[in-house]
Formats: C-alpha cells, structure tokens, sequence
C-alpha cells in the first residue's frame, strides 16, 4: 500500500500517509501494531515532529492528528483532556487574579470580592469572544495602548524634573594613569 492510498484500519475514506521511517503497510498486521508504528517512526515525539508535513485533513489542533493516526478513541481522549486541561487552567488564572484582587480590600468583603473578581473576568473573556473577532482585535489595540499609557507617563514626569546641571561636567577628566602615562 502506497502513501496517499486508503488505510485498512482507518476505512471511511480516510487517507493514510507515511511519513519517512515509517513501517511498509502491505501487511495489515504490521499496520494493527500501533507499538511497532511508534517504534518505526521513533516513538510519539517523531511522529509529533512529522505532524505537520503529513497532509491529514484536519481542522483540529493535535488531537485532529492524533486521531487520523491512532483512531477515533485516542483522538477523543486526546481531545478531552486538552479541554480539561484549558478549562482547569482558565480557573486557576481566574482564582490567582482573584486572590490578588482579595488581597486589598477588607476581610469581610473578601469572599464576595473574590467571587465577583472571578465572575466578571470569566464572563469578560466570554463577552469578547461572543462579540468575534473583530471585537477582539479592537480590545487587543486598546489594551496595548493602556499598557503604553504608564510608560508614556513615566517619560513626560521623568522629562519634567530632569535638571540641566546635574550633566554639566564641571572640569575635565585628569587623563594621568592613562594607557601607561
């Protein structure tokens, strides 16, 4: 079985590519052995090197290649935990900015603080991608030029107190001691 030909084990009309070192697949026994296709392309950080030149058609992230190369079930575990693992790492930001945020104000307010803090960052996030991309792109230009507004001000105060005298020399360097004078 050529590359660009149809996989036995992948079926429905999917294509099965080769990449370079991996085992011939005339023999359907050698194609079923998912470890020696791992052994053959030189285990899971080979064939994640090669995924981006194998022409799977796919408009996932790496589960999308993980499952045209493994099947199904794996692709939908690889899936899974990639969206746990975003989900539990949005709220452990969400949680951390939070408790930032708690750290100011009085004890009796804190828990209600730290609630809303997480609220309203979450659904903030929500609230831009709903909005598209377009939105989102204005939000990000307006966020850089905040993030320039302290550093625009640091250098205007900065220029205002600067004095004149303090870079007037006031007598030339003696130059004795110098390159062996």
């Amino acid at each position: 079985m050529g590359a660009g030909s149809e996989h036995p084990e992948h079926g429905r009309g999917r294509q099965h590519f080769r990449g370079a070192g991996s085992p011939g697949c005339g023999d359907r026994s050698v194609c079923t052995d998912r470890l020696s296709r791992l052994r053959g392309r030189g285990g899971i950080g080979g064939h994640l090197l090669r995924c981006g030149r194998q022409p799977h058609a796919t408009s996932g992230g790496i589960y999308g290649y993980i499952e045209a190369t493994f099947g199904p079930l794996t692709g939908y575990v690889a899936g899974t935990l990639f969206w746990v693992a975003d989900l539990l790492a949005c709220g452990g930001i969400a949680a951390a900015l939070a408790d930032v945020v708690t750290s100011v104000v009085p004890a009796p307010l804190a828990p209600a603080v730290h609630a809303a803090t997480i609220i309203i960052s979450i659904g903030g996030i929500a609230l831009v991608n709903i909005g598209g991309v377009a939105h989102g792109a204005r939000l990000v230009s307006a966020a850089t030029a905040l993030k320039l507004l302290p550093l625009l001000i640091f250098v205007v105060v900065g220029a205002v107190f600067v004095k004149g005298a303090n870079f007037v020399q006031p007598a030339a360097p003696a130059s004795r001691g110098w390159g062996g004078r």
